[in-house]
């Protein structure tokens, strides 16, 4: 016969599966209901330690940023290179995760700054790019 810590750990993991699933479920839909509306949709998922804490991993969905996107990025880059970045990755997350990723800037200033390098490579931005003289 089972014993009760047994018993209690089972119905602990059952919910942890439970709400993983649900949460699974949940993403599924939102990538879904993107790929329909945006047709062209990347997930960036990045990893944020606090504090030596455990780190917070964060999906986001973002359609394919366009030239004129990126020109707004370029113009006003040297006047404000953080906002710039900022807002150029604004106009490029999936708009029902803008809020959420509104909240996520306040919290973590430099975020846009990971995140943005990232979504630049979709547009042929490289850090790998190699030169010498002939």
């Amino acid at each position: 016969m089972k014993d009760i810590k047994e018993l209690e750990g089972m119905t602990r993991n059952d919910n942890v599966t439970e709400a993983e699933n649900k949460n699974e479920d949940k993403e599924n839909t939102l990538l879904e209901k993107a790929k329909e509306k945006y047709k062209d949709v990347y997930e960036l998922t990045t990893e944020i330690t606090e504090d030596d804490d455990e780190p917070v991993e964060i999906k986001l969905l973002f359609k394919k940023p366009n030239s004129a996107s990126f020109n707004r990025y370029i113009k006003t880059s040297s006047k404000n290179a953080v906002k710039s970045l900022e807002t150029f990755i604004l106009e490029n997350i999936i708009e029902e995760q803008k809020a959420e990723l509104l909240e996520r800037f306040k919290k973590y200033p430099a975020m846009p700054l990971g995140l943005g390098q990232k979504l630049l490579e979709v547009l042929g931005f490289s850090n790998n790019v190699g030169l010498k003289k002939l």
